[in-house]
């Protein structure tokens, strides 16, 4: 019998989703296990404990999850925490966000070393723009439209007059731009100057804006800083000359701000086609047992250089507490794809790099 169980749903913009989590006993101790999917179909499923763990830190892991997830539209019915309210109607607010443009580690160099830059960490959250007036507070998602957020977040906002965009992480709201305040359009201004009116915006909020650090020790000190923290990246934004303008900028030469992913890479094992071959199922050795650590795709010009049995380079965000890809690209930036100097047991599971979970 589960210690801790929990079905969760998410209806939002068209979807009809379930997701289950629960805390098992597993010997003399416990696992967090999901299942995830359409409602009408066949769950996956998944596990967020890497061996099992300690009743306490089963539970706590269970917590923060069905946070995370309720942070994200999903709700379990007349026991769930308060959130705003949403009609169904996916309202468009008018609202966009001025999106990131990619760049790699290798870019990176140039915006630490440029002082016309100033850099911010990289969360991993929920994209949320809010709008505030008259005890009012609206949330919008990155496509602009009205979605739901945890009331005691909507609750600090409402006695400003103001639009806001950042990441919205569980039941934490990150704001890092300052679009309107008190009735005036702050799009046009430098980023520099949006900054310190959001931070400005504390006293009445009592949120904290994102850290900016300026400056080229300030910049790699962060730099460094979240590297080793395992986080997902680091953000760079033009301080001067940059106003706010949604939708997002192709080339990196013209961008006004961007973001670098921290990936990993590893070599891992081909334990078979998925259907369709469009995608190969990969594993890792625990000792002598062979772990499922997610699929990889596999574009059409690829598919000679991949074979079950096989070991193949794969590019990663990073690997979840399950041991699964979180978003693998194959990787031939070592010259190959197909990595015939080494063997299949010499793929260990733990060569992961796995999520930053604070």
């Amino acid at each position: 019998m589960a210690l801790k169980s929990v079905t969760l749903y998410c209806t939002e913009n068209g979807s009809d989703k379930v997701y289950k989590a629960e805390v098992a006993e597993s010997g003399a101790a416990w696992v967090l296990n999901f299942w995830f999917g359409p409602r009408t179909g066949t769950l996956q499923s998944g596990t967020k404990t890497r061996s099992p763990v300690a009743k306490e830190a089963a539970v706590k892991l269970w917590e923060k999850l069905v946070a995370e997830k309720k942070a994200k539209g999903y709700h379990e019915g007349a026991d769930a925490p308060a959130y705003t309210e949403s009609d169904g109607t996916s309202k468009d607010t008018g609202l966009r966000p001025m999106l990131l443009t990619p760049a790699t580690e290798e870019d990176a160099n140039t915006f630490l070393d440029s002082d016309e830059w100033g850099a911010q960490q990289k969360y991993n959250g929920k994209r949320i723009l809010i709008r505030a007036s008259k005890g009012i507070v609206v949330a919008a998602n990155r496509r602009g439209l009205e979605c739901i957020i945890p009331a005691e977040v909507a609750e600090r906002f409402k006695r400003v007059n103001a639009v806001f965009d950042g990441e919205l992480i569980a039941t934490t709201y990150v704001p890092f731009d300052l679009l309107e305040s008190c009735g005036r359009d702050n799009k046009s201004a430098d980023y520099f100057h949006r900054h310190a009116a959001l931070e400005a915006m504390k006293g009445l909020t009592g949120v904290a804006a994102a850290p900016l650090a300026i400056g080229k020790a300030e910049k790699r000190k962060l730099y460094d800083r979240l590297k080793a923290e395992r986080a997902e990246g680091i953000v760079f934004k033009k301080l001067r000359g940059a106003p706010y303008a949604p939708g997002k900028i192709e080339n990196l030469a013209k961008a006004d701000a961007v973001k670098v992913k921290f990936y990993a890479s590893g070599e891992f094992v081909v334990t078979g086609w998925n259907g369709g071959k469009s995608s190969v199922a990969l594993g890792a050795y625990d000792g002598a047992r062979l772990v499922s650590i997610g699929s990889v795709t596999v574009p059409a010009k690829d598919q000679a250089e991949v074979q079950v049995g096989g070991v193949i380079h794969v590019r990663y965000l990073y690997a979840t507490p399950g041991h699964q890809l979180y978003q693998p690209t194959l990787d031939a930036s070592s010259g190959a794809i197909r990595r015939d100097d080494k063997k299949a047991p010499e793929c260990l599971l733990s060569q992961l790099k796995y999520e930053c979970r604070e």
